[in-house]
């Protein structure tokens, strides 16, 4: 087993010093657990981390260090680290920000901290610095872009943690000509499970990550091996999650693959809720009205007596009333009444989760 990390590249800037006590840690061969209390030392070879409690209380993930580095050598090759500057508009407490520090202490590549940052600040960080390579989700992408001018060092995205909207891509794709946009899908208990460099079909989120087996079963359920799976939870769990016997694992997510691989991804089991007598998903209504008036939508479950549930989008700033409506009609017309959302309402400012994602549960208590 990988126990630590020969951290040779430079913290290029690291106001709060966070960096530099990961650096310090990783330096004396410790294993980490990133929570609210900060980073803590735990036994070598580890590492511990805090899943964004998006749909429900947070749990913590341990896993070990060579589950991570098996893909940093992957990803070295993939999106060429070792003379990368890494720019991390997250915080530490975001797994996806500890992965992408610590896979450039692998790589020797410079760091730079992003998080925290006004949107014109960020992008004058990456100018300053000349970062090559950002690690975000897509609301941290959107942050970026809410700045003016281009970062003619940056020549890679690498886009996680949420849904990449073909909008948020061409915008990308428009403000930073010279950078290639990737997306990768996953999640905390199994690292990354696909990869879509840019040419995957609208809909898709790639197809499987080197080294990872996918498949589905008659309900849907998608189910991964690969060497990069979790050990288990350090702190609360999920009934969603299992195990199979021949070493393949399930978070609860639905979605199917086609002939050629590419994997289309529904959204969580844990997610869906009774309409009348349809079982219906909020993230395909998310995915549409999110690209379709360029801003962050969460699509929330609103109790029915008589339905059982009515979905509820919640729309964060940006379009008008009448671009609301129509989308929502766009998207009725799609998919029937029972699978749309029946209205909305405007919250502004969207409340977020530190990893960026809506936080369904405060939104839930809204309606």
């Amino acid at each position: 087993m990988v126990a630590c990390i020969d951290w040779q590249g430079p913290i290029l800037f690291d106001p709060r010093g966070t960096f530099g006590h990961l650096r310090g840690m990783v330096a004396a061969g410790q294993g980490v657990r990133v929570g609210s209390d900060g980073i803590t030392a735990i036994d070598a070879g580890h590492i511990e981390c805090t899943t964004s409690g998006s749909s429900g209380a947070p749990k913590r993930i341990r896993r070990s260090l060579e589950s991570w580095t098996r893909s940093f050598v992957r990803n070295g090759a993939l999106f060429g680290l070792q003379d990368a500057v890494i720019g991390l508009p997250g915080t530490m407490a975001q797994s996806l920000t500890l992965y992408a520090a610590l896979e450039a202490a692998w790589a020797g590549a410079g760091l730079v901290d992003l998080s925290g940052l006004r949107a014109d600040r960020q992008l004058g960080q990456l100018v300053a610095h000349g970062v090559s390579h950002v690690y975000a989700t897509p609301a941290q992408a959107e942050m970026i872009l809410m700045g003016e001018g281009n970062a003619p060092s940056l020549r890679q995205w690498i886009i996680g943690g949420g849904r990449l909207s073909a909008d948020l891509r061409q915008r990308l794709a428009h403000r930073f000509p010279q950078a290639r946009v990737a997306q990768f899908y996953g999640a905390s208990e199994t690292s990354f499970i696909t990869l879509d460099p840019g040419d995957a079909p609208e809909g898709s989120v790639g197809r499987a990550y080197p080294e990872v087996e996918i498949r589905t079963d008659g309900a849907g359920e998608l189910w991964v091996r690969s060497p990069y799976l979790f050990e288990g939870y350090g702190l609360g769990g999920s009934p969603e999650t299992r195990w199979s016997d021949d070493g393949f694992l399930s978070v609860g997510e639905i979605g199917q693959i086609d002939a050629d691989g590419y994997v289309y991804v529904q959204g969580r089991k844990g997610r869906v809720v009774q309409v009348l007598d349809h079982l219906v998903s909020p993230e395909p209504a998310e995915a549409f009205l999110s690209e379709r008036l360029g801003c962050p939508v969460a699509v929330v479950a609103r109790r029915d007596a008589l339905r059982g549930a009515r979905l509820w989008a919640m729309v964060g700033q940006g379009p008008q009333g009448a671009q609301v409506e129509e989308a929502l009609a766009a998207f009725r017309h799609r998919v029937g009444p029972t699978a749309a959302p029946h209205g909305w309402q405007r919250v502004d400012p969207l409340p977020l989760l530190p990893s960026g994602k809506p936080d369904l549960q405060r939104l839930e208590a809204m309606i």
